[in-house]
């Protein structure tokens, strides 16, 4: 069995105060008392007492009653304390929605964020894999690989399970790559455009990645113009781009993932 303190907290946690708690755990023990019993128990002024009595009272824990012309509280079921839980639901389920409208249009404004760290861009990615509507990524490819080598065949298959489109520096790896994803949503640049950032754009946000050697670093912005500006760029890239080659494809296919990393 629990201890009475432990009980305490466990009852601030379902929405009680501290001095609620404690007069309703003492009344509870005690089966019914009077105000100066619970005072007496509690080292709680008599006023202190009364008051959350009442409080008790109003959240369907408590009742009281007369004996010899002397008030009395004794506590309803503990069960009671359900009704609690379901009133803050209630009141949740109709405060919700205008919590929302306010959260969507404070994302009207430009929010960026910025995550650093090994687990940055798995959790990026983690994020993106469960989005709907296409995806664009330039650049920063081969980092990509490199950094996550241990893990690199699930990231790329949860990744590539969403609607990407693919524009990179053509490197061994990279070639590898396309064969993911259909030959038309992957295009390349030159190799030698090949470096350590790269942007990932979807329906809200724009992602800047800077993958060095020892530092991984997710700029987020949050932000419908800016999606649109880099949607313009990296369309502009796309038209200056190739198509990658059938043979470039067969030579990819020779060099399995797990070979390259």
């Amino acid at each position: 069995m629990k201890f009475e303190k432990d009980l305490i907290e466990d009852l601030k946690k379902l929405g009680l105060k501290d001095l609620e708690a404690k007069v309703y755990l003492t009344l509870l023990r005690l089966k019914n008392a009077s105000v100066s019993q619970i005072a007496k128990e509690t080292q709680v002024h008599r006023r202190s007492v009364y008051d959350n009595l009442n409080i008790l009272i109003r959240k369907g824990l408590v009742s009281e009653l007369i004996k010899s012309k002397v008030k009395f509280f004794e506590c309803l079921p503990p069960e009671n304390l359900k009704i609690i839980i379901e009133e803050q639901q209630n009141v949740l389920d109709k405060t919700l929605p205008s919590l929302k409208s306010f959260y969507n249009h404070n994302n009207e404004d430009v929010k960026v964020q910025v995550y650093s760290g090994d687990n940055a861009l798995k959790m990026i990615f983690e994020e993106v894999s469960t989005q709907k509507g296409k995806k664009y990524w330039l650049g920063g490819g081969t980092m990509v690989l490199k950094r996550y080598s241990n893990s690199v065949e699930l990231l790329i298959k949860k990744f590539f399970e969403s609607d990407i489109i693919l524009l990179q520096p053509l490197t061994k790896r990279l070639s590898t790559i396309s064969l993911l994803v259909p030959k038309e949503k992957f295009r390349v640049l030159p190799a030698h455009l090949e470096g350590d950032q790269g942007i990932l754009i979807t329906q809200n946000n724009v992602m800047i990645g800077i993958l060095t050697d020892n530092q991984t670093t997710i700029i987020k912005i949050t932000s419908k113009a800016s999606v649109k500006a880099f949607k313009k760029y990296f369309d502009l890239m796309w038209q200056m781009s190739k198509e990658i080659t059938d043979e470039q494809r067969k030579k990819a296919s020779q060099n399995p993932i797990n070979e390259l990393i």
